[in-house]
Formats: C-alpha cells, structure tokens, sequence
C-alpha cells in the first residue's frame, strides 16, 4: 500500500472530516481547506467558554433564619435542585469537550503526515475527502450544547431571581416577626415594672395607715374605696393579659393606674398629716444644727472618700475637656453605656458584664457597639481613672431607675461592682463617693448646715434632694422612695459573695461594714423618715448574713433597734417608721430574716429563687387557679417568742417553761358547773378586756383554755356556751328577730351588743372591736398547740372546727361589718396552721372568700370590709399567712 493510502486510511480511521460530506474540492484547494478547517476548529469556542455560570444567589438572612426557610415550602431545596442540575450540566460538557479536543490532535496528526509526503508522491486525483459517520453528531452535539447553555442560563437566572425574591420577602417576614416579638418582651417587662411600682405604692398605702385604730381609718373610707377599686383594675388588667398578647394601651392603663394611686398616697398623707396636727399628734421636728451628730471616724471616712473623689476629678479634667479627645470620650461612654445599661439576673450576664468592663479597666482592646472599631484605655494615663468615675455614676443611676422599681435587681449589679471593686480598689472609692454624694447618711455622714442663715435649698441638696428647673424640691415619698433604691444597693453590695476563685481575698467592703453603719446609725440622733426607710431595706438585704455571721450579738443589735431606737423615732410621714416597726416584729415573731429574693452566690450562681406573684399563673394549670401560692412547710422558726404575760413582751428571747407550767395550776376548784359557770364568766370579762388592748394576750389564754379543755370536757362546753352568748356569729349562728315587732333593744342583745343604763347600745366601732377580740380567742383555740404529754389525745376544739366554722360562715348570706370582722380575726389567729394542715383545699377556700364572698359583702361602716379585702390581698400577694404574734409552741414553749 502506498504511503498515499497509509495517509487516507489513517484519515478514515480517526473520522476526522474538513467540510460537510456533500462537498467534494478539487486538488488544488486541499492544502488551503485544510488550513482553514485547521483555523475554524482552533477558533471553535468550548462549550463550557458559551456556557455562563449561574451567578451566586444572594441570600440575606442568618444561618439561624436559613434553617427556618428550609420548611414545606421548598424554597430552600429548590435552591440545592438548581445547584446540583447545574453541575451535572457542566461535567457532562467537560467530557464533549474532551472528545473534540482529541478529535483535533488526531487532525494535526493527519496533517502532520500529508506534510511529510514527497510531492511526487501525492496524486490529485486521488485526493478525496472521505466522509465520516461522527463528524456531522459531533457538530449536532456543540450545537445542542449551545442551546442548552443559553436556555440554562436563562432559565437559571430567571429562577434565581424568584428564589432570591421569595428569600428577600421571607428575611423581611422575619426581620418583622423579630421586632414585634422584641415589642412584645418590652411592653411585657413594662407591665411588670409597673406591676412591681403598683405593689411598692400599696405598700406605702398600707404603711401609711398602719397603726392608728379603726375610727381614724374610717375616715379615709373614700380613698380605701379608690384603692380598692385600682386593684381591682389591676388585677383585671392582669388577668386580661394572660389569654392575649399585651398591647401599648395596658401598658398605658398600668401606668396610669400607679399614677392614680401615688396621687392618693399623697391626698392620703397630706390627710393624716393634717388630722394628726389637728388632735395635736405632730410635733414637728428641727433639722440636725449641729457636727456632735457624727463621730470622729465617720468624719474622717467620709472626708478621705470625698478627697479621693475631688483628686480623681481634677485628675482625668485634662482629658475630659481635650476637644481632639471628643470620639476617644465617646467610644468610652459607649462601651461603659452598653454594659450598664443592659440588665439581666442570670450567671451569664454577670460573668459576661464583669469580664467586658474587667477589659476596659485592665487596658485590653474592647469593640465599640456598632461601629467596628475599638478602644483601649492603654496610651492615656488618665483613661483608667476616667472609666471609672464614669462607672461609678453609672451604677448609682441605675439604682434610681432599676432597683427603686425591681428591688431583686440589686444583687447582681452589686456582684459586679464587688468584683470590679476587688479588682480595682479605686473604682470601689469612686462608687462610695457617688452613693455618698447622692445619699450621704450612708456614711453615715448627718449634713449639717454650714451656716445659720444657710439657704433651704442648698441644705436640702446637701441632703440629698433634687431640684426641678423651676426650684421645686422633689416630693418626700420620691425623695424617699430614691434613697431606699441606694440603700438597697449599699446593703447588696456588703451581702454580696466574692467571685469564684477570689474567696481567699478579703471583701473590700464586707458584712463588717454593715456592721459599722448600722451601730454608726444606732450612736446617732435619728431623723424623721429618712433613718427608718434606709435601716429597713439594709436590714432586708444584707440582715439575713449579718445573722448568720455575728449571732446573738446582732440579736442585741436588733433588741436595742426594736426597744431604743424605734420609739425614739419621729414620727415624720409615719409609714417609714411604722414600716421598720413592723419588720423588727415580724423578725421578733419568726426568729429569723428571710433570704432576700435574687442574692448570687459565689461564682456568680443565683442561690435563691422566689416565685413572684406573676409567675404563680404560669405553674399551674390555669391562671385563676394559682392566685393563692401554697407552701408545704410553713416557715422555720429559729426562735419563738412566747406570748407574753408581763409587759417584757419585746424581748428577742426564749422564755422559760416554768413560767408557763406555773400558769396551769388551776385557781379554782370544780365543785359543780354554776360555780364552773359564774367562774368562766369571771375569767371570760378579764379575757374580753386583755384580748380587747393587746392581741398577743389571745394565745395565752387559749392555751390554758384548752389544757383544761382536754382534762375537763365540760369546762369547754359551758366555754363555748359563754361564748356563743356573748358573739353567737362564733356558731356560726345568725339570730332573726324573734316576734315582727320585737324590741330593737332585745333584738340588739341577742345579736351580742351591749345596752347601757339608759337604754342607748353601744357605739358600732366598740362593738365590733368587742367581737373582734372574742373572735381571736376563738382562733387562738382553734390553732393552739396540746400541752406536752397529752399530743395522743384529741384537740377538743381544734382546726377541723376552724374549716367548718369558715365553710359555714361562706354558705351563709354575710351581714355587714360583723362577718368580715370575725373572719379577719380568725384568719389572722388559725389561717397560718390551717393552710399548712389542709394545704390547697385551704387555698381554694381562701379563693372563694377572695373571688366570690367579699365582692358580695355589704358595705357598712366600710373600713371592715376594706380590711379583710387588704388581708387576703396580702395573702395573695406573699404566698403565705404570717404566724400570728405569741403563738404557743406544743409544751407552752
């Protein structure tokens, strides 16, 4: 075969044609067509040149959100079909394009060959161009290509554009979603700050008319009433918002509810204040003239902070007044603004607001909040100092904003200033001189005048006071209701547990300074209102530690504060003193200072967690059923306070069984029941005046009563009978007239009331203070504990006829005054046993009488109904009855 032929046949072999089959060219244009066959094939784009890749779709939402687009929709999966469609399309065009480029290799081979052949050799004639079978699907196959390119393309870059349109829409949809649930959470904790405001304002309310008797508090019948009824919106307000979503107008309606009721503690002050002056009870107290009110270590305190504070300020002026400083000064603020401002009780926020300002502090780079930048204290030696005082007036802000209205608020702000304090022993000075500027009896440092003739408005300052723009100093109870929120503070601070891994390093500013400040008050002429409201809420935060720290010597503390100080009080507004009066009592009663709510432990772990009132709702199956918290165990007593025989009542001390087993000895002796009779009378009159002045008396007596009881059956009964003669509502039994036309004076006896020589009943209040006593002995019997020895035997008269006196009372038409008396005497005197007795069928009998009964008692004189309302409000409110003042523990102990 001739070289020729070797040529064409290796030609056919690799099917590699020039032109279409249908074309025969002479010899003369061979070399040429094959040249720019050669050319046409070099120039033939690739497939994969023509087809453009589909461009990146654009999604602009987080991963969080992508995760939520990936629903029943399918935006998401459409978006991976398109993805994996348009890379198998770009696999399959590599390998057509690897077919035509080893097409071409052989073509330029071929070439390569015909080259080498001697000219003499190549006949013209027999120059042919084969046909070959591939050449033609070949092309068919790029031609196909292209199209499916192009309409790839189009058809990717229109679903592209949906899916980014549909994913654009959706990230709106969310972005939304986000901000109205943001919404949401905010007018949710506005709704509990005004919650928490409302309840601190009928605290005020309650204080305000704590301790006078039941004529000067009927004369308020008008605004108790007011009261009453803002409650009731409250509480329908509230109740409306557990089935809906809150809304911008009942966080609205919550404010202006608490105004409405800061306007009637104030006509409610103005009124008493005015009342009191006309019966000659107030006696107005001058303010402090003189230095003797401070002792030489409290001056020297205070005067080397104050120092400290004016040094420090002189100190970072050149910085703060460089104007080429001003974004340095703002990028500060900012970082020291965010951290302050953001307030959340858990672990996490406090490690993570401690470790934020430990970095400004310490000089490491800290991101500025929206804007990308960063800053560091490191290059400026007044920088630190700066950040600091900033801090420091940071924090005492926050107690006026945050802590006056969430008091729980105050521990984990005081963890974060005790930790930085530890750290940065200058920052912890700076802090006490801002809270002594704003309160300086924290010192305890009495501001005296600097001059006899020194200007009202620059003493009051000094004091503490605020101004407005036109001179008018704040009201009293917003004076008071601020430094209460600093008090808080102070206390939370001296409770507060070190940070973890810092136990070995002293507190910088610990118990021993509670300590100090409270004796520091004790050694000082008190003041009108301000000494009580800032002993109270340091001894709520800060007393419970104190305790277990100092013992029986901080019982002396709270003896002397109770016996000395207290009564040395002025009376000022009267709430505050009346409010420290009755958390001394309480303590006296119950042996112990509760834990106060939100204190974090060490490591920043929050070791006590109280259910709050708005949270009761959300334990339990439905929102009504929970307005009652039932605690299994009633609270512990460390030390119970026997009721008291003697006026040595105010002793915080155990008193001795004997005195107790000596009482027992009967004075009498039983010869037959109309001795037994007249002498139950006798004893019951003596009972009647005692109970009448002094309730604590009640345990006592009822204790005895039911010793005796136990021993001598007929003794109680011809008891009860004395008794239902005297209040047969105590049955519970309600007399109707006997004859249409009885005599109302007849008729006023058998109801209990007494009738003068002349003919003229008893005055109302008198007898309904009457029934209320006999009412407490009659619950004082009912919850007194069995004499030791005798606990197998049966309580003659115990709880289980509580619950069915009670029960009777509810399923009975109520008469004004009288049934609401007796049942607020009973609850108070038998309620705190009988809820641990009978638990939530208790409850829900107190929820009755909350709901049902008490919305259906007549009004009367008013201010009987009011107290029962106020009661079982309280009791909603605390979770829990109080234990009654001098009950007997089993064994008259």
């Amino acid at each position: 075969m001739s070289h020729f032929e070797d040529v064409r046949n290796l030609k056919t072999k690799n099917a590699v044609a020039s032109v279409p089959p249908s074309t025969v060219k002479p010899k003369s244009r061979v070399k040429s067509h094959f040249r720019n066959e050669n050319c046409a094939a070099a120039s033939i784009p690739s497939p994969l040149d023509q087809t453009r890749s589909v461009p990146n779709l654009k999604v602009t939402i987080s991963s969080a959100d992508s995760r939520q687009v990936a629903g029943p929709d399918g935006d998401a999966a459409t978006v991976r079909l398109v993805k994996g469609s348009q890379k198998q399309e770009v696999k399959r065009l590599a390998s057509v394009r690897r077919k035509l480029e080893q097409g071409q290799a052989k073509v330029r081979e071929a070439e390569v060959v015909v080259k080498q052949v001697p000219p003499e050799r190549k006949l013209p004639e027999q120059v042919v161009v084969l046909e070959d079978e591939d050449e033609p699907m070949l092309w068919e196959a790029i031609r196909e290509q292209d199209r499916v390119a192009a309409e790839f393309e189009a058809t990717s870059l229109a679903e592209a554009e949906v899916v980014n349109r549909r994913l654009e829409e959706l990230s709106e949809r969310l972005r939304r979603k986000k901000l109205d649930i943001e919404l949401k959470e905010e007018r949710k904790r506005a709704i509990l700050a005004h919650k928490a405001s409302f309840q601190t304002l009928l605290n005020v309310y309650m204080d305000t008319l704590a301790g006078y008797d039941g004529e000067f508090v009927a004369s308020f019948i008008n605004q108790e009433k007011s009261v009453l009824d803002l409650i009731e919106s409250f509480n329908q307000l509230l109740g409306a918002n557990d089935g809906r979503e809150t809304t911008l107008a009942d966080v609205d309606r919550t404010a202006e509810l608490c105004k409405q009721l800061e306007r009637i503690n104030t006509e409610v002050i103005d009124l008493r204040n005015q009342m009191m002056k006309e019966r000659g009870l107030v006696q107005e107290v001058p303010p402090p003239s003189g230095i003797p009110f401070n002792s030489d270590e409290v001056l020297k305190f205070y005067s080397e902070i104050k120092h400290f504070y004016e040094q420090t300020q002189l100190k970072i002026q050149p910085l703060a007044d460089d104007p080429s400083l001003f974004v340095y000064r703002k990028n500060l603020g900012t970082v020291v603004n965010v951290a302050v401002s953001t307030m959340s009780g858990s672990c996490a926020w406090i490690e993570a607001q401690f470790n934020l300002l430990h970095a400004l502090l310490g000089g490491a780079r800290v991101a500025v909040a929206n804007s990308g930048t960063f800053v560091t204290t490191e290059g400026y030696p007044e920088a630190r100092a700066y950040c600091a005082s900033m801090l420091a007036e940071k924090y005492v802000h926050q107690a006026d904003l945050l802590i006056s209205n969430n008091p729980p608020c105050a521990f984990p702000i005081a963890s974060v200033i005790v930790a930085l304090w530890q750290k940065y022993p200058d920052f912890g000075r700076l802090f006490l001189a801002v809270l002594f500027r704003e309160c300086p009896f924290l010192a305890p440092f009495y501001p005296a005048r600097s001059e006899p003739d020194q200007d009202q408005a620059d003493y009051r300052r000094s004091l503490g006071y605020r101004f407005g723009p036109d001179g008018t100093p704040e009201r009293q109870i917003v004076y008071l209701k601020r430094m209460a929120a600093l008090a808080r503070l102070y206390g939370a601070i001296v409770a507060s547990n070190l940070r973890k891994g810092t136990a070995g390093l002293p507190h910088p500013h610990g118990l021993e300074f509670g300590w100090r400040w409270i004796c520091a008050v004790l050694n000082m002429t008190p003041l009108a209102d301000i000494c009580a409201t800032l002993l109270t809420e340091v001894l709520l935060m800060a007393g419970h530690r104190m305790w277990h720290c100092y013992g029986d010597q901080f019982v002396k503390v709270l003896r002397v504060l109770y016996e000395k100080y207290v009564p040395m009080l002025p009376k000022g507004e009267g709430w505050p003193k009346a409010r420290l009066d009755r958390l001394l009592l309480k303590i006296k009663v119950e042996g112990r200072i509760e834990t106060p709510i939100g204190m974090v432990g060490e490591g920043f772990c929050i070791v006590v967690v109280v259910v709050q009132w708005q949270n009761h709702a959300a334990a339990a199956s439905s929102s009504r059923s929970t307005i009652f918290r039932y605690s299994s165990k009633p609270p512990s007593t460390v030390r119970t306070v026997p009721p008291p025989h003697t006026h040595s009542s105010l002793q915080i001390i155990r008193m001795r069984r004997s005195s107790w087993e000596t009482r027992m000895t009967p004075p009498w002796e039983f010869e037959g029941e109309k001795e037994m009779f007249n002498l139950i009378f006798k004893k019951w009159h003596q009972a009647d005046l005692l109970i009448s002045n002094n309730p604590p008396c009640a345990f006592p007596i009822a204790s005895v009563i039911v010793a005796l009881w136990q021993k001598y059956p007929d003794f109680g009964r011809l008891f009860l009978a004395v008794l239902f003669r005297e209040c047969p509502f105590l049955a519970p039994f309600y007399p109707a007239r006997s004859e249409p036309d009885q005599d109302q004076a007849d008729y006023r006896r058998s109801l209990g009331y007494r009738i003068g020589p002349d003919g003229t009943p008893e005055r109302q209040i008198v007898y309904l203070k009457r029934m209320a006593a006999l009412a407490r002995l009659y619950g004082a019997i009912v919850a007194s504990n069995l004499r030791k020895g005798t606990a197998g035997l049966p309580h003659p008269h115990g709880l289980e006829f509580g619950w069915r006196w009670i029960c009777a009372v509810l399923n009975m038409t109520p008469l004004a005054d009288i049934c609401a008396t007796l049942l607020t005497e009973v609850l108070l005197m038998a309620g705190h046993r009988m809820w641990h007795s009978y638990g939530d069928q208790f409850v829900k009998v107190l929820r009755v009488l909350y709901e049902k009964y008490v919305p259906m008692l007549p009004k009367g004189e008013g201010w009987p109904k009011a107290r029962l309302d106020r009661l079982l409000l309280k009791i909603k409110v605390e979770g829990r009855i109080e234990t009654p003042i001098g009950m007997v523990g089993e064994g008259f102990w």
